[in-house]
């Protein structure tokens, strides 16, 4: 019985001493924008805890997931907790959600340009929705919402986006979705996660070229600098859209660097 007391007792006193060492990791990262792996592990080092590489990432992991740090780059922390970005559903949204689940069954998700004008500096005067889907139901899909006088453009490129779907208003782009996309939902309707859409409009710059140059580096600066961005989530899509070493590289050149 004393050796099971014993053994709560260094339990409990395990548990304490790292609370209080979480306590100090933020007294001492307190004030600063960001850290580095190597800064915590040097932290840890001054406390006279000496840690394998695997041991530091469990630790990094602990940290994260009781959210006393958040990632903001690859190996880079920062202690400030950000808000996750929602986007509000609006009315012709929920119209067409209702058309679409009214005939199909199906993974879907739907978003607007217009949640890209919280992150740009010049506001255009329209913007479009984009409805992704199962490929093998985007042709039918097509068709129904176009039976039902919406303006609906098939995954259409930069020549139609130009003149046929800028100058319009309650314009709807329908394009097939990836498998295992970051989506959440909203007022029950399945929206994409802000991660989703920032890699989306970086690799489909021939329906999102309004938002290239530096009004890119705006939406990636600004989402990152006032919104919780998962980038392991980020970087996992943009691997599945094949272009996960270009984006990293864009995100520490442009937008950390």
């Amino acid at each position: 019985m004393a050796n099971v007391s014993y053994f709560w007792g260094l339990l409990n006193l395990i548990k304490l001493n790292k609370k209080a060492l979480d306590i100090e990791l933020v007294e001492h990262f307190s004030g600063k924008e960001s850290f580095s792996k190597k800064d915590i592990a040097m932290f840890y080092a001054s406390t006279g805890l000496k840690l394998t590489d695997n041991a530091l990432r469990w630790r990094i992991h602990r940290l994260k997931q009781q959210g006393v740090i958040m990632s903001v780059g690859r190996s880079v922390y920062s202690l400030e907790t950000k808000p996750r970005f929602l986007q509000e559903p609006d009315e012709f949204t929920t119209k067409v959600v209702k058309l679409f689940k009214k005939k199909f069954d199906v993974d879907y998700c739907i978003w607007d340009t217009k949640t890209l004008h919280n992150f740009i500096l010049h506001q255009p005067f329209r913007f479009f929705y984009i409805l992704e889907t199962d490929k093998d139901v985007t042709e039918s899909a097509f068709y129904h919402l176009k039976d039902n006088n919406i303006k609906v453009f098939l995954n259409p490129s930069m020549k139609i986006m130009e003149e046929y779907v800028l100058g319009e208003d309650d314009v709807v782009l329908i394009k097939p979705l990836l498998s295992r996309p970051p989506l959440t939902a909203n007022k029950k309707i399945a929206i994409p996660e802000l991660e989703k859409v920032l890699v989306d409009i970086f690799c489909d710059q021939h329906q999102f070229f309004m938002f290239g140059g530096q009004e890119m580096i705006y939406i990636y600066e600004n989402a990152i600098n006032h919104y919780n961005i998962n980038f392991t989530t980020l970087y996992a899509y943009a691997d599945r859209r094949g272009k996960r070493e270009t984006i990293e590289n864009y995100i520490s050149d442009k937008i950390l660097g």
